[in-house]
């Protein structure tokens, strides 16, 4: 019975062990596992990043991939564990990026990590080409690096609330940086009221007010060539102020190969709804040889310029370099050197616009404007533009420097018109007649260019606080030379001189300016057709309608940090 016994017991855990045996055989092996670091990445496009990929695989490695095709996994992954690092190159959108693992019993593990492609895309010359077309969206910030050049045929899309930056000190060769739309180039930025678009400097926050107005020279400014009609000293074919005389795509006008007549209906495309902050640089670190806020360059009248601010500006507002374009709704502030720049005989018309300098402290200032007509060639074309319902207003009168000594530099050869318009607030002479080198005109009778149909004249517009005004001779609130002519057409087409302030609130440069007219101000107005120009009819002087909202209101730099009354 023992034996029996014992015999059972033997049996019993003999089957024990054989079915511990069978369970130990039967035990699957570890799930594979693939692991990819870091999880996520952040960078821009076109940027690569190293991601390390660890894997092990207790049956054997059977296969590993990867979602990205961009992304290179090597081939000859043997044994139970190892790890590689493999090169990801941000594209254009954001992306899940998976790795999959598979074993030689068929199973399979995965493991991703998350690219996130920064809003801030670098652009450098290489990155514009001629005969492309670019589309800029606001999901994205455009940083550009140096001098970059759109080319014939290329076309730039900007949507509207799109933000553009430059760089101060571009890792290029280039000193600094601009965007230079070249003759054939198209720009169509186009914005809106509530999402202008916006070119500025790299540090500038944007959502609130990081640079002062004195801060500018950040990067160069925006610059559009075309070939409508221009003329330097019997030269047809130019080069814009600022580039070098080496580069060929800083041409503009007409008389080359591509380019071999002018056209005046040139078309460069649109700026409408656009501020241009923080510019001004002088290229070759000479005066007289800048980039400024917003360079023309004999561009044609098919071109759109409407709404454009050129906000803080180490040179020019703007300067307009021949051509036919016209410009409406502009403003200009706190620009360092001229507001109003033209020259080269450009022929357009020019209608609500707005200059406000600094006072010596927020900005430096010179003229409000400077016009000048033709080079020393007979033949040169004069500039003749016609300009409507401007509003300059001038540093002020509590300066202890004199940093400009006129409001307008009136230079021999310029035939425009100002009409309907209103310049106050300067400390010195309203208007000062120079020749082509800053000194004194030949004769008086030049002033007024009567050539080809065109006359020099300033009709109902009204100077207000000019500081040498004595309240009685006009000739004292002018420049020296030429006063008695100057006075003459300012008394016969209905010109006054005021001693009292006539915009409703000027008295702050940094807050609540309100540029209208004064609800008791009653200067008169000119029709347009009346005196044989271009423009819109209006009931009032200046660039603003007295009672209404200003119009640039909610989208300009000086609307959006309070500057002006909203």
């Amino acid at each position: 019975m023992k034996n029996f016994t014992r015999l059972i017991f033997v049996a019993t855990a003999f089957s024990f062990v054989l079915l511990l045996s069978c369970q130990e055989e039967e035990t699957p092996k570890r799930k594979p596992t693939v692991t990819a670091t870091p999880g996520s990445i952040d960078g821009n496009e076109r940027e690569k990043f190293t991601i390390t990929v660890n894997w092990s695989a207790e049956a054997g490695i059977a296969g590993l991939t990867c979602s990205s095709s961009d992304v290179i996994v090597p081939s000859d992954l043997t044994g139970t564990d190892g790890s590689f690092d493999t090169e990801y190159t941000f594209g254009t959108d954001d992306e899940v990026v998976t790795f999959t693992i598979v074993d030689k019993d068929g199973v399979e593990s995965t493991d991703s990590f998350i690219a996130t492609v920064s809003p801030l895309k670098t652009i450098t010359d290489a990155d514009l080409a001629g005969g492309q077309t670019y589309n800029f969206t606001k999901d994205k910030q455009y940083l550009f690096d140096g001098l970059v050049y759109l080319e014939k045929e290329g076309v730039l899309n900007i949507e509207a609330g799109t933000i553009i930056k430059f760089k101060k000190s571009p890792s290029t060769t280039d000193p600094t940086s601009a965007l230079i739309i070249t003759r054939g180039a198209k720009i169509e930025a186009v914005g809106t009221v509530d999402e202008p678009i916006i070119f500025t400097a790299e540090a500038d926050d944007v959502t609130q007010q990081s640079l002062l107005p004195s801060e500018n020279q950040q990067w160069a400014g925006l610059v559009i060539l075309g070939s409508a009609p221009v003329m330097k000293k019997g030269n047809t074919l130019l080069q814009i102020e600022g580039i070098s005389t080496n580069e060929p795509r800083g041409r503009y006008g007409f008389g080359d190969t591509d380019f071999s007549t002018a056209d005046p209906l040139d078309n460069s495309g649109t700026l409408k709804y656009v501020a241009i902050r923080y510019t001004g640089f002088a290229l070759n670190g000479q005066s007289g040889d800048e980039i400024q806020g917003l360079t023309l360059g004999g561009v044609g009248s098919g071109t759109t310029i409407d709404y454009v601010e050129s906000f803080s500006s180490d040179d020019d507002g703007i300067e307009i370099f021949g051509g036919t374009v016209d410009i409406k709704h502009f403003i200009v502030a706190f620009a360092a050197d001229d507001s109003y720049d033209f020259d080269q005989g450009w022929r357009g018309t020019g209608q609500y616009l707005f200059a406000l300098q600094g006072d010596g402290v927020l900005s430096k200032y010179d003229h409000l404007g400077e016009w000048d007509g033709f080079g020393n060639a007979s033949d040169d074309p004069f500039s003749a533009p016609n300009l409507l319902n401007a509003t300059f207003i001038g540093p002020g009168q509590n300066l202890t420097d004199t940093l400009s000594d006129r409001a307008i530099m009136w230079r021999e050869g310029f035939s425009g018109k100002l009409v309907n318009s209103i310049v106050t607030d300067i400390p010195n002479a309203a208007i000062q007649i120079r020749n082509e080198k800053g000194g004194d005109v030949s004769s008086c009778a030049t002033i007024t260019n009567q050539r080809d149909g065109y006359q020099s004249e300033i009709y109902n517009t009204t100077w207000a606080i000019v500081g040498p005004y004595d309240g009685n001779d006009i000739n004292t609130a002018l420049g020296g030379q030429c006063n008695d002519v100057i006075a003459s057409m300012l008394q016969n087409n209905n010109c006054a001189f005021l001693e009292d302030e006539i915009l409703e609130n000027i008295s702050s440069r940094v807050s609540g300016i309100d540029p209208r007219p004064k609800s008791t101000f009653t200067g008169g107005t000119v029709k347009p057709t009346d005196i044989g120009i271009a423009g819109e009819e209006t009931n009032y002087q200046g660039a603003f309608e007295p009672g209404k909202d200003l119009w640039l209101k909610g989208w300009s730099t000086l609307s959006k940090y309070g500057y002006t009354v909203q």
